[in-house]
C-alpha cells in the first residue's frame, strides 16, 4: 500500500484562492477584461507555487494501512487509536488532526491540508472519527456543493 504523507504546506491556501482567481480572470477575458490581467494572475501564482514547493519540506506524518508514523515522536497502529478529530482554524498552519489514544494519550498534528488528511483517516479508520469533525466534513462538502450549483447558475445566467 501506498503512505500518504502530510507535509507542513503554509501557502496552499494562497494557491486555492489564486487558482480561482485565475478561473475567473480567464473566464473575465471573453467578456472584454485585458488579457494582462491573467498573465498577472499567472505570475503571481507560479511564485506562490515555487514558495510552496520550497515550504513544504518538512514532514509532519507518515499514515499506511499499519498506523500513523508521527516523525519525531512515535509510531501509532490503528488499534490504539480510541478517536481522531479534525478541527479547522482561520489559519492553515492551525489546522489540527488530534488522535487521542485507547490509554488516555493525545497527539495533535498542526499545519497542513484538509481535503488529504481526512480522506486517508477515512480510509483507514473511518469509524473513529469524532461528531465534530464529521459535521465539519459536511458542513465543507455542502459549502462546495452549492458554490458549484451557484457558479452554474451565475454561467447560464450570463449566456443566453
Amino acid at each position: 500500500m501506498k503512505k500518504a504523507v502530510i507535509r507542513h504546506e503554509p501557502v496552499l491556501r494562497y494557491l486555492y484562492l489564486f487558482g480561482i482567481l485565475s478561473v475567473i480572470v480567464f473566464l473575465e477575458i471573453f467578456e472584454g477584461v485585458h488579457v494582462e490581467a491573467f498573465f498577472v494572475m499567472l505570475l503571481i501564482e507560479s511564485l506562490f507555487i515555487a514558495i510552496h514547493i520550497v515550504l513544504r519540506s518538512e514532514i509532519l506524518a507518515e499514515i499506511d494501512h499499519e498506523g500513523i508514523n508521527i516523525t519525531g515522536k512515535r509510531f501509532i497502529p490503528w488499534r490504539e487509536i480510541e478517536k481522531w478529530s479534525y478541527e479547522p482554524s482561520s489559519r492553515l498552519q492551525r489546522n489540527s488532526l488530534k488522535i487521542i489514544l485507547a490509554n488516555g494519550e493525545e497527539y495533535e498534528i498542526k499545519g497542513f491540508s484538509y481535503l488529504k488528511v481526512t480522506r486517508v483517516m477515512k480510509k483507514y479508520a473511518p469509524e473513529k472519527q469524532s461528531g465534530f469533525s464529521l459535521a465539519w466534513d459536511l458542513l465543507v462538502r455542502g459549502v462546495f456543493i452549492l458554490f458549484i450549483v451557484w457558479l452554474f447558475f451565475q454561467i447560464i445566467r450570463n449566456n443566453p
